[in-house]
């Protein structure tokens, strides 16, 4: 280079000239990367180019620039001479106007409109600095590009679209300039990568009325200078995590939208946006970043979507190389990989089809030859176990990235393609690595959710021959399940009309076949194999649980429920309900039916039962017949025959194919049938028919099994008596029937759920008549049967029906509530309500009692004619009542039907006595829940029921004293009903009692330690105050006025009392406040009681201070002018800014910030001029120290409530002192001097910077720091540039000597730009720059620097001077040094194990 520099003299101006752009290009960077970063070889380029400059004139001062800005300092290595680069940056950064600036320096090259060829030289310097890690140099070369494109932008205004064309400006910009921005956006450095972003956004800004798609002004649109926190770039470039986040996912919610008109050009979206949303996935190098690379692979994939066929299928084989070279970030560059495909939009046409050479089969021959051969390359990867033994596994995000691809092409292809992705996956299930057959299960159930339906026979076929014996069954059941939960988030039961339509259902179809495997695992191999003794099941994850159970739960969730549609033998196949009980039903009909079968067939039914409860496609009317047809069997009886059928049948065989008549359940036959003829077929449907008939041959079949089956003596008929004809022991051997029993709570289990889930409308004549017979049904259930889950679904059942009000509720009510109350008794409700079935029988007698059609509306205070029980069976009810509510675990029932009898005014002595008892666990009681209950039962009887003024003055007062119950809980349940009755007794009887509520109460919030009984007390007490009378109201007022003049120790509780209550005035009446002299009487005592404390030296007595300075809070809210009168007070609030206390600063700082907040700063002197800031010298001065010393604390004394309002009076006070600076200091007043030369400190603005300065000073505290950051923010906010620069040196160097110091304390593991401490004063110096511009920022950050350099030169030459003049000190200074180095190493080493897993050495 230096034989070009001395050979270019000798060669003619225009020969030299040739070579001008050649070396302007080797200043600028390397592609991404730094360009040279030599300084002898820069100085040796800017040296060639200076003597091209000397030949051609034009350039003389353009090279002289050259030489200036790649100038090194003579004092330190490889280190830019700031005093000769900054002018000149600064310079092009300036106006175009100045001299040294962009277009005065084109100018010199030609003087009509400058040739910006010329400026390559200083274009490429400036590029190169832009990669610098200096923030001065980076800050200042990036300043001086936007420059350049602003007078791009200029110079092009106006032009037409011909002169556009030819002028060299747009040249320069579309091929120079935007060409190696481009580049710039896929460095790998995130400050230098943050410039090039900026420098984007500003070309898209001065470019958007352009229709040059190399301009890219279509991304103006995500540019917001209104609101700079949806500005895209701005926050792709933000230090924040979320920002960039937030940043994104706009991004891919407005691509998403434009889906009919293309909102950017495919260059914006392929150089500019697709770069920006990669650079994340490769930079993800901590958890914490995994957010944002997942979604920058989304965004990624959403901007691929939109991509021309040739940049879309550069970016897919460059991420697919990428997985090579980078198998640390195989996770995201495979999700990156499945985004990509998953965008695939391109039209495929197979060659064989065409015989043309079509775009679709160029999309193709590229996916068969390279694409799809390479993506199925990584369907596998090897692994090594610690055994050293090898074996694959599959990476599921590229099979089913592969699914959707293959889903995109033609429907041929997918069938040819699928079937080998299933049989892969399948033979990866036969692993015996539990790990991998888990990855296998949830990739085959993700295909299977992402397929149609169709193609699920396919899956289920392929399951049952790969994994056909051993341990595969398990594997199977598993795997079923895993797609059966993978399919019930996607798939939906279809709406049919018709028989026809409902055989087509693709998953109806399948419910034969996963029924067989079902029951293979639940009945057969499989089930042996889990119950044998001898099987270690821990040893296959799959064998534990029971998954083919939830399998049939979802089955019953997903198919077509419509069982209406099996009206006969041949339709009874097609219904997918019929086909999924059906089997279950079957085997416990087998007279031979084990017990273990029995428990298996139950748990199956529960399972179904709350599949078909949750089926979207269930409708009310369809479930009821369905239940109704499978319960009624077993609960009213088998089907009766004729009187002389048994005759018939051994006489006559030619009847034997004749069908059965049907009467009633009960043996009457029903006469309205009779009048009109019908004749009743036993309905054959699948559940119900365990006892029906169809023919009277299968009757005497049917006859002939039983008595050969009969293996016990059963009890003699009852032959005397009215029930003789129909006894009842056959209803009762029935229900009791384990195997019938089973299918009796599969019916009320499905039946309650449907209930629970379905809102009956009671006004659907439809619904009610469907509804109506079940009443009878439950009833006989709940009297007749011995199964407690029974008897608790029925009860459950009946729960919902008598909510409605159905025609067989009055008839049934006295028959259901005895049988409820034996229930209740043979239980033990009064000594366990714990049970189900005794909860249910409270809930249901509760309903009763509440029931419509059993209210006498003519006289409702008679005593039981509205009840359905006799005043015996009431005072048992009671009494078990009395024992029931003690319970503590189970009372919403109890406490319900307590309700019930209450709303009917039920008198008797044992519910008196009852009414005691609840008002004592209103407190006793340690649930929460029992405590409100009872309190709203007492309170209700209280207010309803009539009794005389000694009773209620009893029970009012037993109130009163619970307030002074032992534990705080049972007091807050106190206030509470005491605050109720407060609020709901009428007002001549509360003014008669407000003396028995006033008191106590008081004496309870001077009394009381718990914080949560005093603010529960004050609400009641700030009630009582709103609904009393003002004359009631003065004479409590008089009480606190005497409580407030108390003297000595003994008076000072009283005295606090008094505070407290006058705050309380304040807020519920401030109509009387407002009345008279009241408040300035109230200031003048509030004001003298904060005196007494002035000065202090301790927090003695902080309690009667904070109490008066919340009431002055409260009164300043809306009685400012009688603050405003009392100046004493303003002035005892500043001082108090320095209390010991942190609740008496706090509330005395709120006071002063919402003053200041009501006053401009621009116009204090005339806005302000009653304030006490203005008439007291110096309160701004003692405000300003103080708010400072709330700042200046230790971390553990830190409160953030009072940094926020000290920061925020601090922005108010500064923008004061800038306009009214005479009023800060008093005259002839002492103040602290905070810098060497007192002039300066005299200057109220440069005195608190220097305050705040030092604060923030590193060693001093982080969370100081950051209030101190936080106020510079808000000074930034708030203040114009001329107001803040004079102090920007300040700012900076605190901001500056954290950033440094951090840094230098990073761990290993952590990253600079996200770690909180160093990403939030960058973030601070950003604001600063955009508040104060950047000239004067990079002139103040350069200073800085500078004073940086010399300080750490200095302690270099202390060090060196010190080994010669001390070298003892020295030597234990290097030793100190190289221990710290020993340390670091060890760390590291550490941490490198820690990463690998290693946590101790082995020792051998």
């Amino acid at each position: 280079m230096r034989t070009v520099a001395n050979f270019l003299p000798r060669l003619s101006a225009a020969s030299a000239r040739k070579h001008y752009h050649a070396l302007s290009k080797l200043l600028g960077p390397n592609k991404s990367n730094p360009g040279i970063t030599s300084s002898e070889l820069r100085q040796v380029i800017a040296a060639a180019l200076c003597a091209i400059g000397s030949s051609s004139s034009d350039l003389e001062v353009i090279t002289e620039s050259v030489r200036d800005l790649n100038a090194f300092s003579t004092s330190h290595i490889d280190e830019y001479d700031f005093e000769r680069m900054l002018p000149v940056l600064n310079k092009l950064g300036g106006s175009s106007s100045t001299e040294g600036s962009w277009l005065d320096l084109s100018l010199k090259s030609d003087d009509v409109s400058g040739d910006p060829r010329a400026l390559f030289p200083l274009f490429y310097s400036c590029l190169h600095m832009i990669h610098s890690t200096d923030a001065v140099i980076g800050r200042a070369a990036s300043k001086a590009m936007k420059t350049l494109i602003t007078t791009c932008s200029d110079q092009l205004e106006g032009k037409s679209r011909d002169e556009l064309a030819k002028n060299r400006w747009m040249q320069f910009i579309e091929k120079s300039v935007i060409s190696c921005l481009k580049t710039g956006l896929t460095t790998k450095a995130d400050e230098t990568r943050r410039h090039f972003v900026l420098l984007m956004s500003h070309v898209a800004r001065n470019f958007s009325t352009y229709d040059s798609p190399h301009l890219y002004g279509d991304l103006h649109s995500l540019i917001r200078d209104d609101d700079q926190d949806l500005d895209f770039f701005l926050n792709m470039t933000h230090l924040q995590l979320h920002r960039r986040i937030k940043a994104l996912q706009r991004l891919r919610k407005m691509i998403t939208a434009a889906d009919e008109t293309p909102l950017f050009s495919e260059q914006s979206y392929a150089n500019v946006l697709l770069p920006l949303a990669i650079h994340p996935v490769y930079e993800c190098t901590s958890k914490s970043d995994d957010l944002l690379a997942i979604e920058a692979i989304a965004t990624v994939g959403v901007i691929s979507s939109r991509l021309a066929w040739g940049k879309y299928h550069e970016a897919l084989q460059s991420v697919l190389n990428s997985l090579a070279r980078h198998p640390e970030k195989e996770r995201h560059l495979i999700a990156l990989v499945c985004s990509m495909i998953d965008a695939f939009h391109f039209e495929v046409v197979e060659a064989e089809e065409t015989g043309s050479d079509s775009n679709g089969n160029g999309v193709w021959r590229s996916l068969k030859n390279r694409i799809i051969p390479k993506v199925e390359s990584f369907l596998t990867k090897e692994k090594i176990d610690r055994r050293g033994i090898k074996s694959k596994s599959i990476r599921p995000p590229v099979v089913l990235a592969l699914v959707k691809l293959f889903q995109k092409l033609p429907t041929k292809i997918f069938e040819t393609k699928l079937p080998q992705l299933i049989k892969i996956i399948s033979t990866t299930l036969k692993n015996k690595d539990s790990n991998e057959r888990d990855v296998a299960r949830d990739t085959m159930a993700k295909i299977a959710s992402s397929l149609d339906m169709k193609y699920l026979p396919l899956i289920l076929s392929d399951l049952s021959i790969t994994l056909s014996h051993g341990y595969q069954l398990h594997v199977r059941a598993a795997t079923l399940h895993s797609i059966l939960v993978a399919i019930s988030s996607v798939y939906q039961p279809a709406a049919v009309s018709s028989i026809d339509e409902a055989c087509l259902v693709p998953f109806d179809r399948c419910v034969r076949a996963m029924l067989d495997l079902i029951q293979q695992d639940i009945f057969g191999t499989s089930s042996e194999m889990k119950e044998a003794d001898h099987v270690e099941k821990r040893l296959i994850k799959e064998a534990m649980g029971s998954k083919s159970q939830d399998s049939l739960e979802i089955i019953s969730r997903l198919i077509l429920f419509k069982p209406s549609i099996a009206t006969n033998e041949e339709n009874r196949s097609k219904s997918s309900a019929h086909l999924v009980v059906k089997p279950f039903i079957e085997r416990l009909v087998d007279p031979e039916v084990l017990p273990s079968t029995i428990r298996k067939v139950k748990e199956c039914l529960n399972k179904i039962a709350v599949g078909l409860s949750s089926n979207p496609s269930a409708d009310i009317k369809e479930i009821l017949p369905f239940i109704y047809a499978t319960v009624a069997p077993f609960v009213l009886g088998e089907v009766k025959k004729g009187p002389h059928l048994d005759d018939e049948l051994d006489n006559s065989d030619e009847e034997a194919d004749a069908p059965l008549q049907v009467t009633k359940t009960n043996g009457i036959e029903s006469k309205k049938k009779k009048a009109k003829g019908v004749v009743v077929k036993v309905s054959h449907w699948a559940p119900s028919t365990l006892d029906a008939l169809e023919s009277q041959r299968s009757a005497l079949e049917m006859k002939r099994t039983q008595k050969r089956n009969l293996h016990k003596v059963t009890e003699a008929p009852k032959l005397t008596g009215s029930s003789r004809h129909n006894p009842m022991k056959s209803t009762k051997k029935l229900l009791n029937n384990p195997a019938n029993a089973s299918a009796l709570i599969f019916g009320l289990t499905l039946l309650n759920s449907c209930l629970k889930k379905y809102k009956l409308d009671a006004s659907d004549e439809t619904i009610c008549a469907m509804t109506d017979p079940y009443l009878n049904l439950l009833v006989q259930y709940v009297k007749f049967s011995q199964d407690s889950i029974g008897i608790t679904l029925s009860l459950r059942c009946l729960g919902f029906l008598l909510r409605l009000d159905l025609p067989s509720v009055p008839k049934i009510a006295t028959k259901l509530s005895p049988i409820v109350l034996e229930h209740l008794t043979a239980w033990g409700a009064a000594s366990n309500t714990q049970t189900d079935i005794v909860q249910g029988c409270f809930r249901t007698l509760n309903l009763l009692f509440l029931h419509p059609s059993l209210s006498s509306p003519n006289d409702a205070t008679e005593k039981t004619s509205n009840l359905p029980l006799t005043d015996h069976q009431m005072q048992a009810l009671i009494s078990l009542l009395q024992a029931a509510v003690m319970e503590s675990e189970h009372h919403n029932a109890t406490f319900g039907l307590v309700k019930a009898i209450c709303s009917k005014k039920y008198i008797s002595p044992e519910f008196y006595d009852l009414v005691d008892i609840i008002l004592k666990l209103s407190v006793q009681s340690q649930k929460p829940s029992v405590r409100l209950q009872s309190s709203q039962i007492f309170l209700q009887y209280l207010l309803d029921y009539p009794m005389g003024t000694q009773r209620l003055d009893t029970h009012l007062q037993q109130i009163v004293l619970n307030l002074k119950y032992e534990y705080e809980e049972g007091r807050l349940s106190a206030i509470d009903l005491l605050h109720s009755v407060i609020q709901k007794l009428p007002i001549p009887v509360l003014e008669k009692h407000s003396q028995l509520f006033f008191l106590p109460l008081v004496l309870q919030l001077a009394n009381d330690d718990s914080k949560r009984c005093k603010e529960h007390v004050t609400g009641a007490i700030s009630l009582l105050l709103r609904r009393l009378s003002t004359d009631v109201v003065q004479s409590f007022f008089s009480y606190v006025s005497r409580w407030s003049q108390s003297a000595g120790d003994e008076g000072l509780p009283m005295r606090q009392a008094a505070a407290q209550l006058r705050g309380i005035f304040v807020e519920s009446r401030p109509d009387f406040i407002k009345r008279g002299a009241t408040s300035s009487d109230m200031m003048r005592s509030i004001s003298l009681a904060i005196q007494e404390f002035i000065p202090f030296d301790n927090d003695n007595g902080w309690e009667l201070l904070y109490y008066n300075v919340l009431c002055v809070e409260k009164l300043n809210k809306d009685y400012q002018p009688a603050i405003l009168a009392h100046a004493d007070i303003g002035v005892s609030l500043v001082n108090l800014l320095a209390y010991p206390h942190p609740w008496v600063m706090q509330a005395s700082l709120r006071i002063i910030n919402n003053h200041v907040g009501n006053i401009d700063p621009k116009s204090l002197v005339t806005q302000g001029a009653d304030s006490y800031l203005v008439k007291n010298e110096g309160c701004l001065y003692d405000i300003s120290r103080n708010l400072c010393r709330l700042l200046d604390v230790d971390d553990a004394h830190f409160v953030e409530a009072i940094s926020v309002l000290a920061i925020k009076t601090i922005t108010w006070i500064f923008q004061v002192m800038n306009h009214y600076p005479d009023l800060f200091y008093a005259t002839g007043r002492d103040f602290e001097v905070d810098g060497p030369n007192e002039e300066q400190s005299k200057n109220p603005c440069r005195w608190i910077m220097s305050r705040l300065s030092n604060i923030a000073k590193p060693k001093r505290g982080a969370k100081r720091r950051e209030s101190i950051f936080k106020c510079y923010a808000a000074l930034c906010a708030s203040c114009k540039p001329e107001q803040l620069n004079p102090y920007l040196r300040m700012m900076i160097t605190s901001l500056d000597r954290v950033i440094r110091e951090e840094t230098n304390n990073l761990q290993s593991e952590e990253q600079q730009d996200t770690h909180p401490r160093i990403a939030f004063p960058k973030d601070v110096l950003n604001l600063i720059e955009d508040a104060c511009g950047t000239d004067e920022f990079l002139k103040a950050y350069s200073e800085v620097n500078k004073k940086v350099r010399g300080k750490k030169d200095q302690r270099k030459q202390e060090i060196a001077a010190e080994a010669v003049h001390n070298p003892v000190f020295a030597a234990k200074r290097k030793i100190k040094k190289q221990l710290h180095e020993k340390e670091r190493k060890k760390r590291r080493v550490d941490e490198m194990k820690l990463m690998k897993g290693v946590t101790k050495k082995s020792k051998h």
